[in-house]
């Protein structure tokens, strides 16, 4: 029977024994660094992907340049959202000129050279602008960029073909009284005076912010 039994016993004494409180601690301690060192590899894992997608080129910077039939259209497409804008902003208890701004934003990714094709970022040449940001002297590590046309005349020249008037806009006149709900009275009329294009390069978005004065008295609502 003893040679029998010897075997069974062998393997039982070498089988692990029961680890002790400190050799836990030592081994939890071990764990958590392990775990820390992971967690610390998944987020630089993760930082350098972001920095990759920001800086990858959107698919659409491989498309051709935009033909001039396709700048007209959006240029078109531009001036009527002006007007419509114009029309739903809101002046309160004002008669006289008073300047105010009526905001078109793009709602389709812009790249860099489709923002270029249309408004020309180059410093002698803006289609009739004048690049605000970002300039040695202004911003001149912005991802925004700003350019200015500030007058109807470099607002036209910049559209081209594509007519945007100088005049023939409104804006809802309200009145208010203390203690009274404010009602709408009538229309400013008001005149088109220049343009501030701002283009987020990081985010390709594209903003045309329409500056616009009202002239003189509202008109009256039937």
């Amino acid at each position: 029977m003893s040679t029998k039994i010897a075997p069974i016993f062998q393997q039982s004494a070498s089988c692990k024994q029961p680890q002790t409180k400190e050799e836990l601690l030592t081994e939890n301690t071990k764990l958590r660094k392990e775990n820390a060192a992971l967690k610390k590899e998944n987020a630089e894992l993760k930082k350098r992907k972001r920095s990759d997608d920001a800086g990858a080129v959107p698919p659409s910077s491989s498309k051709k340049a935009k033909t001039p039939s396709q700048r007209k259209k959006l240029f078109e497409k531009w001036a009527k959202a002006a007007a419509r804008e114009s029309a739903k902003t809101k002046m309160s208890n004002y008669d006289g000129m008073m300047p105010y701004t009526a905001t078109v934003k793009e709602t389709t990714p812009w790249t860099v050279a489709d923002f270029e094709s249309l408004f020309c970022t180059d410093n002698n040449n803006n289609n009739g602008g004048v690049k605000l940001q970002p300039t040695p002297t202004n911003k001149p590590t912005s991802q925004i960029t700003i350019l200015e046309f500030d007058t109807h005349d470099k607002v036209q020249q910049l559209f081209g073909d594509a007519n945007i008037p100088l005049d023939g806009y409104k804006a809802q006149a309200w009145k208010s009284r203390n203690f009274c709900k404010s009602v709408r009275v009538g229309d400013y009329p008001a005149i088109l005076e220049g343009l501030q294009v701002h283009y987020n390069k990081s985010k390709c978005t594209l903003q045309l912010q329409f500056l616009f004065q009202t002239e003189g008295c509202y008109d009256y609502d039937d």
